[in-house]
């Protein structure tokens, strides 16, 4: 089903105009009609529209009702990940789109070798953009300004950071928010790990051979999602048990 950004939230019946390149993607692209059905995403919602016009450059639809998105995170994930030299980046940003990533930090590192530019940053916007209508999500990845290692340990407390040879991940830590950290193509620096631990991250290994920083984010996002997942459920099983006890 396409699915569309729309700013803002919306209500049953509000008629939109979708113009720019959506509306050249509806209208040349997919070729859609009067009658057909699509997706907005828009306010942490998921609409289903109806199309009613189509011109060249506007293409008007009709919201109708929410829809159920097929998968919600079951807790907000922070991914905080090196910067990695340009189409890495950007599989990087469509992996952690795709598997759940609700906050992504690119990082500077001692490894980092990458300069960055402000455009650079708006074409990861739009990878982001791009995988959000692949997957369907509602919501976008929220892409926040590049910053330092450094910068950030002070939100790091309780991390968990992707690490060669580190043990296996059994358990994620509690809160509202999992931050996760992936260092860049040749690993962390002796000394910012030791960084990472001082403030109370922890460290965690991927099991297999030596990953690209794209594969190591995209692995990492998924093993941490599975437990993340087993452990919220164990908790509404064990609350179910205790109200029927």
């Amino acid at each position: 089903m396409p699915l569309f950004s729309i700013p803002g939230a919306v209500a049953p019946g509000a008629r939109l105009a979708l113009t720019g390149d959506d509306a050249h993607h509806l209208a040349t692209v997919l070729r859609v009609r009067a009658g057909e059905v699509i997706h907005l995403a828009g306010g942490d919602l998921l609409w289903r529209a109806r199309v009613e016009s189509v011109a060249r450059h506007a293409v008007g639809v009709r919201v109708e009702e929410v829809v159920e998105p097929p998968w919600r995170p079951a807790r907000r994930l922070h991914l905080y990940a090196a910067v990695v030299k340009g189409e890495a980046m950007e599989r990087l940003i469509a992996h952690a789109s795709e598997l759940g990533a609700c906050d992504l930090t690119p990082l500077l590192t001692g490894h980092t070798v990458v300069p960055t530019r402000p455009s650079r940053e708006g074409r990861w916007r739009a990878v982001a953009a791009a995988a959000q209508r692949q997957c369907g999500r509602p919501v976008p990845l929220a892409i926040h300004p590049v910053a330092t290692l450094a910068a950030c340990l002070g939100e790091l407390a309780g991390a968990l950071v992707a690490q060669p040879g580190g043990p296996p991940l059994a358990v994620a830590p509690g809160g509202g928010v999992v931050r996760l950290v992936v260092g860049p193509e040749g690993g962390f620096a002796e000394a910012e790990i030791g960084a990472l631990t001082g403030a109370g991250a922890r460290l965690f290994g991927l099991a297999g051979w030596t990953l690209r920083a794209p594969t190591a984010a995209a692995a990492a996002l998924a093993w941490v999602q599975a437990v993340v997942e087993e452990q919220v459920r164990a908790a509404e099983d064990q609350a179910r048990a205790a109200e029927d006890g």
